[in-house]
């Protein structure tokens, strides 16, 4: 943060912390990225990109079980050709399709059990580049959500490989069960849009 307090969002209230994995619903170990942040007043401005997307409904608040806010099923029943969208600060509103995109990633970690290692795999879903061969991200869009074009939450943007061009992202409902285990919550929900 400067000394101008610019670069400063609001106070951390609980996070996955680094590196982070957890068992998904189809059990498989997937990476897992978040905070929540009480957000300065300052800093609170609704975003608006104009409706770049044809169909853009923007996010849903409704908070019915029948109709959650967020993709609810398992990434491997989410269909090859999703249209997926995401508002970024840095690319701004881009638009991809998901086409199942996955990778592992291997990890050596030390045995608690006395010498030795362990290979731990880790499922890494990914999008690769945007509709109109741009980038669906660049650095500083990370935390941007992934939507459909219903305005559903899919997930929220952790990374990516630029010189690939290609997107990391962490599953919603895996975001949402991942904050149940850190802070003990019994449910968690997007929140209502503010009052105008």
């Amino acid at each position: 943060m400067l000394k101008n307090g610019a670069y400063y969002l609001g106070h951390v209230v609980a996070g996955s912390g680094m590196h982070r994995t957890r068992l998904d619903g189809d059990n498989r170990r997937v990476a897992i990225d978040w905070a929540l942040i009480k957000i300065s007043s300052n800093r609170i401005h609704r975003q608006m990109h104009g409706d770049r997307v044809s169909g853009n409904k923007g996010f849903q608040y409704s908070n019915t079980p029948t109709n959650p806010p967020y993709h609810g099923g398992s990434l491997m029943h989410a269909r090859d050709g999703l249209k997926l969208y995401k508002s970024g600060r840095s690319t701004g509103m881009t638009a991809s399709a998901y086409n199942g995109l996955e990778s592992v990633r291997l990890d050596r970690l030390e045995s608690r059990k006395g010498a030795g290692y362990h290979l731990v795999i880790t499922w890494v879903n990914q999008i690769a580049t945007s509709e109109n061969s741009y980038p669906f991200a660049e650095g500083g869009d990370s935390g941007s959500w992934i939507t459909r074009v219903d305005g559903k939450v899919f997930g929220m943007l952790a990374g990516g490989d630029e010189r690939m061009g290609t997107t990391y992202f962490c599953r919603i409902n895996d975001v949402f069960d991942d904050i149940k285990d850190i802070t003990g919550a019994a449910e968690v929900r997007i929140a209502p849009p503010p009052v105008s």
